[in-house]
């Protein structure tokens, strides 16, 4: 379960951005967010008090100053994230200097914030599960799904780039790379990139024009005739349930 705090002293934001938050992240997640909110008077506001365990949004429009006070509370080291609803962009760069995960101008996009919520926690949000298993010349190697990476085919063998850096090689296999492609994408988390290449789209860091930066630092191209069916993959993966 992932669990959101909304802290404002506004009402209508309370109100109107609840309802789109839970409403985009139901849609895509089921019932595995949890949204309470917190409306705080203005001698208390950011006093502390209880914290989420993954997520605080706070709205700074009232007491700007106070309220980027309290998000660097939030900062390095805390397992909460925290995104600022602010009155306008002046306070841009001092939020995420504060190390903030998303900065928003009133009045806050809950869409958007949405998509921000299930990209940074897609592995909390999709449960792992399922494991492959394929022929090495050191014999079956078994790896869980959530553990690669993403995957190249060069000269009828697989190469496995896996979550700790390492790389393993199959034995020369008879199916096509367009066959085994097939069978990986059956999975959602799996998108093909390239005539050699498949992502898991869970360990995407960053998706640019030409190429995926992976959360190990590594790069996989993005073949032009593939952009688009990419983005609708990439996309349908954060906003199916």
């Amino acid at each position: 379960m992932l669990s959101i705090a909304l802290y404002s002293n506004d009402s209508a934001f309370l109100s109107d951005f609840y309802r789109g938050l839970t409403a985009a992240l139901e849609a895509a997640a089921g019932a595995s967010c949890r949204v309470r909110r917190v409306p705080i008077q203005q001698t208390t506001l950011f006093d502390g008090g209880e914290e989420p365990d993954d997520l605080c949004i706070v709205d700074i429009c009232d007491d700007p100053e106070r309220g980027l006070e309290f998000a660097k509370t939030l900062g390095p080291g805390s397992r909460c994230e925290v995104m600022l609803v602010a009155p306008g962009p002046e306070l841009a760069m001092a939020a995420y200097d504060a190390d903030i995960l998303a900065y928003f101008t009133a009045p806050a996009d809950a869409a958007r914030a949405a998509r921000i919520v299930l990209r940074r926690f897609a592995q909390r949000l999709h449960p792992p599960g399922g494991q492959v298993s394929f022929p090495t010349d050191g014999g079956i190697q078994v790896l869980p799904v959530q553990r690669i990476v993403f995957l190249e085919y060069d000269d009828h063998r697989l190469i496995l780039h896996d979550d700790r850096g390492r790389r393993q090689i199959t034995r020369t296999m008879r199916a096509s790379f367009g066959q085994i492609a097939a069978q990986l994408q059956a999975d959602s988390r799996f998108v093909r990139t390239h005539a050699a290449f498949i992502v898991n789209i869970q360990h995407v860091e960053r998706v640019e024009r030409q190429r995926m930066v992976m959360d190990t630092g590594d790069r996989v191209p993005i073949a032009h005739g593939r952009r688009r069916a990419v983005r609708e993959r990439f996309s349908a993966f954060f906003w199916q349930p």
